[in-house]
């Protein structure tokens, strides 16, 4: 299976009506969002039995008063989650009521009138909302009826698993869909569904033939499993998943630890680096400006949706930049290690603001550097580590290739020449120096070799077709000997001598991190931008060819 990316050639017509179809499926999504939270509040979870029992939920609602009159009811939570120009803070006071009363044992207290006594669904389940929007109980609901049936089914199962990651603890309640998040997709997940028609066009389910360059070049068959139509802000793209085999790549039994960074997105255990691009961090001067030019306009008029619409294609741009050398960087690194190991690290605790730092005598707080922890975290997010480890753990498992994730405590703090382990070892964010042996190194670098061994216990990986070579046996200096002259410097930021393992797996990333080799070469022969170019058909514009040859 295999997922590809197209951009839609699309006429006035076909945007029309998938614009249409957009609106419908929004209408269609938060209906049905709104029944399933109907459904939990007239029902509750007995999870001795592990089935829905069914309640009645207690209608309460709050009663806004005059502020001259019982002035004892002020609930300061709510006042204070008002909007400040509200004129319900000032005016007007919320009082609860509920429209229960105290009644006699036995006798029912609870006035809900009977058609409010049962939910409109018999489940959350995809098996219980689909029925409700069969197309033969709705035939007078234009809006609903005109989208393929196909599309609808999807919409709702893609509702219903979220709601059940929702009710699991896995995710958030799913929202409505609104101006500010509004549906963008059509997804279609069953074959057959989808049929080439000549000269680079494509039929879908109720859509006239739609051009797609190229998609003939790149899919020699019919048999199309799911397609999804997405609309983004520079235009209309088409994501299908098709059955193709997937492509032989060498074997390889070297085996590499790569520790991220913000300085630098990896290092590995041989003292090389792969700086990331700053997606982010080379538009932010731009989005500052089209985002003072917005919030200066009149709000609401046609110059401030231009504006707004720009500033969205300038994130659009972001997110493909740093996606697209995620792609480009596994890829490479797919094609060169045999077993890879990162560190499991918790990208969300890492991102969190710094906890306020109440003073001595509680009077005031003190300075705790959020400042600078913002542009740290900015730092990071904009590095994409998360996506990037997805990327390589999913390129891993489709050619067959080991990938390990190892607790990162103290891999940044241990000696990887003595094993000793102390805070002290770090002398700065680059610069590492053992206070017990004196060995130094590149911080980032020693951690990569302490994730290396804390994986592949010393080069024993299981799962390759041989043994890698152990530390200073005959075998692996024999290996490193036929290493050549230019592969064999002493990495940046080490001293002394690199060792037999270094020797034996030196040149392995030296073609992405050394700027001034000129004949970096992959495992096949291949430069990083080759290979970056052979995986992405897409036309790459010179600076960014230059940027990957220069790796």
């Amino acid at each position: 299976m295999k997922t590809l990316e197209f951009k839609l050639s699309l006429n006035n017509k076909q945007e029309a009506i998938i614009d249409k179809w957009l609106r419908s499926q929004q209408r269609l999504w938060n209906l049905a969002l709104e029944m399933l939270n109907e459904f939990e509040k007239f029902s509750a979870y007995n999870k001795h039995d592990k089935q829905y029992a069914p309640c009645s939920p207690l209608p309460w609602d709050y009663n806004w008063k005059p502020i001259n009159q019982e002035t004892e009811w002020r609930d300061s939570a709510i006042v204070a989650s008002l909007p400040k120009r509200d004129k319900m803070r000032t005016a007007y006071l919320p009082v609860p009521y509920s429209q229960c009363s105290i009644g006699k044992p036995g006798r029912q207290i609870c006035r809900i009138p009977e058609r409010y006594r049962k939910p409109r669904l018999s489940g959350d389940s995809f098996f219980a909302v689909t029925p409700y929007f069969a197309y033969k109980l709705h035939p007078e609901k234009d809006w609903l009826t005109s989208v393929p049936y196909k599309i609808t089914q999807t919409t709702i199962k893609e509702l219903c698993t979220s709601w059940a990651e929702y009710k699991k603890g896995k995710r958030a309640r799913p929202r409505f869909k609104g101006r500010k998040n509004p549906m963008r997709t059509l997804s279609n997940a069953q074959s057959g569904n989808a049929r080439l028609a000549g000269n680079d066009r494509l039929k879908m389910a109720g859509l006239p033939a739609v051009l797609v360059r190229g998609i003939e070049n790149r899919i020699k068959t019919d048999d199309i499993r799911s397609y999804r139509i997405i609309k983004e802000p520079s235009g209309y793209y088409l994501m299908i998943v098709v059955e193709a085999p997937t492509a032989a790549i060498k074997p390889s039994d070297k085996v590499a630890g790569f520790d991220a960074g913000v300085k630098y997105l990896l290092s590995d255990d041989i003292g090389n680096h792969i700086k990331f691009p700053a997606s982010l961090g080379n538009q932010l001067d731009n989005l500052k400006r089209l985002q003072q030019r917005a919030s200066r306009q009149q709000k609401g008029s046609a110059n401030q949706k231009k504006t707004y619409a720009r500033i969205a294609r300038v994130h659009e741009k972001i997110r493909r930049n740093r996606k697209s050398y995620a792609h480009k960087v596994t890829t490479f690194a797919v094609r060169k290690y045999g077993a890879i190991a990162v560190e499991a690290l918790n990208l969300k605790g890492m991102v969190k603001a710094p906890a306020p730092k109440l003073s001595a005598d509680g009077t005031h707080y003190e300075p705790n550097n959020a400042a600078a922890k913002a542009g740290l975290n900015r730092s990071l997010l904009d590095a994409g580590i998360g996506q990037l480890y997805a990327l390589l753990e999913a390129k891993c498992t489709e050619h067959d290739r080991l990938f390990q994730k190892i607790n990162p405590q103290y891999t940044s703090q241990t000696c990887n020449a003595c094993g000793h382990t102390a805070k002290e070892n770090r002398q700065s964010q680059s610069e590492f120096k053992c206070v017990a042996c004196g060995h130094t190194d590149n911080a980032d670098s020693n951690a990569a070799k302490n994730i290396r061994d804390k994986a592949f216990q010393f080069g024993i990986v299981p799962g390759l077709a041989g043994r890698m070579p152990a530390l200073g046996s005959s075998e692996c200096q024999q290996e490193g000997s036929t290493v050549s002259a230019d592969q064999t410097a002493t990495p940046v930021g080490s001293t002394g001598n690199p060792g037999p393992r270094a020797e034996s797996m030196r040149g392995t990333m030296d073609d992405l991190s050394h700027p001034n080799q000129n004949d970096a070469q992959s495992l096949d022969g291949q430069s990083i931008a080759e290979v970056a170019k052979s995986q992405d058909p897409r036309p790459m514009n010179g600076s960014t060819y230059r940027q990957l040859a220069m790796l």
